[in-house]
């Protein structure tokens, strides 16, 4: 999903169940379970992301990413998701100067066997990303082992990894 008009804290765009039990988006290493580009106003919820498991996962299951130069992009909820079987469960992610999410709530959400991280927020350089009033609670994120190689190969792991 892209640039959706009007999408905002007061008006989002909402991705989630209804009625009873919860829906899966299987993926099997092609795309991202669900893809977010250069925008907020994102509610994502009651939703569980299978990937293809660890020896071939090569997306992740929920991604956020925002490459505009000096754009924060408000406003992004996460709740009650299940992500396994990715590269990165949940990854939000801003590749370029003073690029960012502020407004950002993960909440119930449990991210485990993933290849890298459970839930990671991360800029491409140190200094060069904005996060601003970000909650992460009521999650859990276990059994992400990271591979035996060079950390950018995948060889960093963490559960939970915000910078």
């Amino acid at each position: 999903m892209q640039n959706v008009a009007g999408a905002s804290g007061s008006n989002p765009v909402t991705f989630g169940s209804y009625g009873t039990g919860r829906a899966t988006i299987s993926e099997r290493g092609r795309n991202e379970g669900c893809y977010v580009y250069r925008m907020g106003g994102i509610v994502i919820r009651d939703l569980n992301f299978t990937g293809p498991g660890l020896a071939t996962a090569n997306v992740e299951g929920i991604k956020l990413l925002n490459d505009v130069a000096s754009k924060v992009y408000p406003y992004v909820r996460i709740t009650n998701c299940t992500v396994t079987g990715h590269v990165q469960g949940i990854y939000i992610q801003s590749s370029v100067n003073a690029s960012g999410y502020s407004d950002v709530r993960i909440t119930g959400c449990n991210a485990n066997a993933n290849v890298r991280n459970g839930i990671l927020m991360d800029g491409v350089e140190y200094g060069s990303f904005n996060f601003f009033n970000v909650y992460v609670g009521y999650c859990t994120a276990y059994n992400n082992p990271g591979l035996a190689a060079p950390a950018q190969s995948y060889g960093e792991r963490d559960s939970v990894k915000l910078h």
